[in-house]
This record gives C-alpha cells, structure tokens and sequence, in this order.
C-alpha cells in the first residue's frame, strides 16, 4: 500500500486545542532539547529536527497510524510503512503547536537545570536568621549575585541605598556586604530594571531561599521556531514590562513584580523551567491574569544600542 493512501490524523491539530497540559508537554521538551544542544549532544542544525521527534513522540503518532492504517486495510505493525508514514509528515509537526498557545516559562539565569535541593541551596536567599529577609540579616551571595545581574544592578547601587534609607540595619547589610568583598557590576551598555531600592523592596517582601528568576507565559510555537544560537530578548506583559523578582517553589513564597525594560537570556542558558517542575509555581500561587504576561522571544543584537 502506498503510504500517502493512509488518513494522517497525527496532525489534525485541533485534537489539541490550546490544552495546558499540551502546552506544558511542549515546553518540557524544549526544556530537554536545549539542554541536549547547549551540552554539545546534538547541534544548532539537529534542534528542530529533535522538537520534532519529540512532538511526534508526544502525540503518539504510532497510535494515530495503527488506527489510520486499520481503517484502510494496512498493517499496523508494519513499522517500515509507519517510518514512511512518518517522513511524509513530519515536516508538518509543528502544525500540532497552535500559534495562540503560551504557557508558563521561566528563567533562573546560571542555574544547570539541576534538581531542587541543589537550586534552593545554591541559589536562594540565604540569612543569618532562620527564614528572615530583612536586609540587616541576609546575606550577600549567589542568590543576589545573579538577582543584581538578572536586573542590571550593582552591589554598590543597593549598598549605598541601604545605608542612605534603612539606617543602622542597612549599615549592617553594607558591612556584611564589604566584608565579604561582595561586587556585582552593571553593564552600563543596557538600562537597568530595578534601583538599589527597589532591589532591596524585593529582598524585604520575599521568602527565604526564594530565587531569583523572570518569569513569563511564552508562545510556544514562537518559542519552537525561534533560532536557539540567538539571544532571546524577552518582556513579560503587553506594556513591555518585566515579571521578575525572587520564588520559593516549595512553600509557594516570595516577590514577583512588573518593571520596565528587558530581559536578554543568552544562547547558552539552560536554567528554564515550566509550570509542571514545581508544586507551587508563579502562576498557582499568585494567580495572574496570564494573558497580561503573553510574550514571544526576539532575537536580540549582539551589540545594540541604549535608547537616549
């Protein structure tokens, strides 16, 4: 039997729909193939062909074969006729990604996509008093050394704003913070997101071990199609605003918040996590309106110009 005889529902994408869990499925694998990509397992020109295996792993196309190839009187288990069943659509795989779908997305910049215990103990906020985030008692490390990058922030900004405004008690943040020869530096090439303050308005609202992340409900078809050897510039809402601040997954605790500017995740990140990897995601525990944080990822210039 010539294959093109047989009925190719594997691709009737309203079978999907814009289903959550679809979604998430979809944002998982590209969690894994970036993965593979930026650990040298497969390479740029193999990336979409891998998505591609795994959507037709995912919608369990052998599945919609046998029941097609019934229908017309072929073998389900002739899986020479299933592979041309295959070649002759795949190409047309990522038609099972409606172009309205977003799902939750995050990004934990200089995290390995490690598991949970190694997250919170590498990269959350971290005190000198059990669960306190007052900023006389935590202390500078990973956790705020990637938030101040996150943000294009310096450690300096957030000295100076807690000695200026948070009296003795930022005095001591300040001392803890040179004694310990803490220094970020801000790229000066880009704006930055948020002022020494408003950094510190996040450490005092948020959660102990909460890390720091953007957060966002990508269009996963966007997501798929976009070049993964690009830096992706990112916002978060319609107004061009970033979602980014400090979570804690295992309680549901922590600051989230909405500022100006944009994020640029560089082509080597891999610390991205979906909806389904937590208990208590962004979306679960703060309940967002997730059409306000719908955003597509555009490739950014390598060098690109700060607007006057």
């Amino acid at each position: 039997m010539n294959v093109s005889e047989i009925p190719c529902y594997a691709i009737y994408s309203e079978d999907y729909h814009l289903s959550r869990d679809w979604g998430n499925k979809l944002i998982d694998l590209w969690i894994q193939t970036r993965q593979a990509l930026v650990q040298g397992a497969i390479t740029a020109a193999q990336f979409r062909d891998t998505l591609i295996d795994g959507i037709i792993e995912a919608a369990d196309w052998r599945h919609d074969f046998n029941q097609a190839a019934a229908e017309v009187g072929a073998d389900p288990d002739d899986d020479d006729l299933f592979e041309q069943y295959v070649d002759l659509h795949r190409t047309n795989a990522f038609d099972l990604i409606p172009s309205s779908l977003h799902s939750e997305f995050c990004w934990i910049p200089g995290w390995d996509n490690s598991g949970l215990d190694e997250l919170l103990y590498d990269f959350g906020l971290k005190s000198d008093r059990w669960k306190s985030n007052y900023i006389e008692d935590v202390q500078p490390g990973r956790w705020l050394t990637e938030f101040l990058n996150l943000v294009n922030q310096s450690s300096e900004a957030v000295i100076q704003a807690a000695e200026a405004d948070y009296g003795e008690n930022g005095q001591k943040f300040a001392e803890k913070c040179r004694a310990a020869n803490f220094s970020v530096q801000r790229d000066t090439s880009r704006p930055a997101i948020l002022t020494g303050n408003e950094v510190i308005s996040v450490i005092e609202n948020s959660y102990y071990h909460a890390i720091p992340m953007y957060h966002c409900f990508i269009n996963v078809k966007d997501l798929f199609e976009f070049d993964p050897t690009s830096p992706m510039k990112m916002s978060s809402t319609k107004s061009g605003d970033v979602h980014v601040g400090l979570h804690e997954f295992v309680n549901g605790g922590g600051y989230m918040d909405t500022y100006k500017g944009e994020i640029v995740i560089p082509p080597d990140a891999v610390g991205f996590a979906g909806e389904d990897r937590w208990s208590y995601g962004i979306d679960k525990v703060y309940g967002l309106v997730k059409s306000y944080f719908y955003t597509s990822p555009v490739a950014a210039k390598v060098c690109e110009e700060v607007p006057a």
